[in-house]
């Protein structure tokens, strides 16, 4: 939230202030000058991979004493005597959403055929993508007595998703612009951005389940067209790219207490993570008015 207010307030800061510039304006780059903004709508592909890591090689199933087995068991989350393992992967999943898009902005005049602009945009969110994974699920159960110190490992494969959800971003952007003629002028764009995101992964059996929210840095680049429709309307036509920081969410198992008289269970802690590298690349066209 605070990276959210502070490129706001730059972005905005940074337009208000230029609206005090004084500048000699120029014979047709004086046609795309000053303030402006736009709404529009668009189609965007949001790419993500997923790494997961590997917690706990998968114990050997049968049964055997249970001083050997009592070396190889965790316990992850739910009860003593169950372990969730899972090989480590990187997964992928590609999917294309139609966004709502507005900006808002100000183009200062350099010479007849350049200016200079900067721009402060956001879109709507995306639909929620799900990657499938894959796990196993170790059992182990003790004989019964105390005469009876064998222990079985029992071993179930399963699957689970790990949901990803692109929420809103919004970016501030510098924009060359040069000018074709009168009516028409063509742009490059660099800038921040901030994208929320929201990932859960979610086990059928109910082991380990976990959640997390984050605003992710990155950056973005663009280019575009702007058509004078008008002296006041336009419109306004191009590609965005974004590439966000790595966004990475985790559990830990909790310490394990010893819950069978003829069982020592180990109690070592691990992590259960997966890191999200997302992106999006988007075309939009959008209708503004300058001021």
């Amino acid at each position: 939230m605070k990276n959210k207010k502070l490129l706001t307030t730059t972005a905005l800061t940074t337009i208000i202030a230029l609206t005090g510039v004084t500048s000699k304006l120029y014979a047709q780059s004086k046609n795309f000058s000053g303030p402006y903004i736009s709404i529009g709508t668009g189609a965007m592909e949001n790419d993500y991979t997923v790494k997961t890591n590997s917690p706990e090689a998968t114990p050997t199933a049968g049964t055997n004493s249970s001083s050997i087995i009592e070396g190889r068991f965790i316990g992850f989350n739910n009860t003593a005597t169950t372990i969730l393992s899972r090989a480590a992967q990187s997964l992928s999943n590609k999917d294309i959403n139609y966004i709502g898009t507005a900006s808002l902005g100000y183009n200062i005049a350099l010479d007849e055929k350049f200016l200079i602009g900067f721009d402060i945009s956001g879109r709507t969110g995306a639909r929620t993508q799900s990657i499938e994974t894959t796990h196993t699920i170790s059992t182990v159960g003790v004989g019964g007595g105390a005469a009876d110190l064998s222990a079985t490992i029992t071993n179930t494969s399963g699957t689970g998703s790990i949901k990803v959800k692109d929420k809103a971003a919004y970016a501030f952007s510098i924009k060359p612009t040069y000018v074709v003629d009168k009516d028409l002028a063509i742009y490059a764009k660099i800038g921040y951005g901030i994208t929320s995101l929201e990932a859960n992964f979610i086990n059928a059996d109910g082991i380990a389940s976990h959640s997390a929210s984050k605003d992710v840095n990155g950056h973005t680049l663009g280019l575009g067209a702007t058509y004078l429709i008008n002296k006041q309307t336009f419109l306004d036509f191009g590609v965005d790219y974004t590439k966000n920081d790595d966004f990475r969410m985790s559990k830990n198992d909790r310490t394990v207490t010893p819950t069978l008289t003829s069982l020592d269970l180990n109690t070592t802690q691990h992590t259960l993570s997966e890191t999200i590298d997302s992106s999006s690349i988007g075309a939009f066209i959008r209708v503004g008015m300058k001021f």
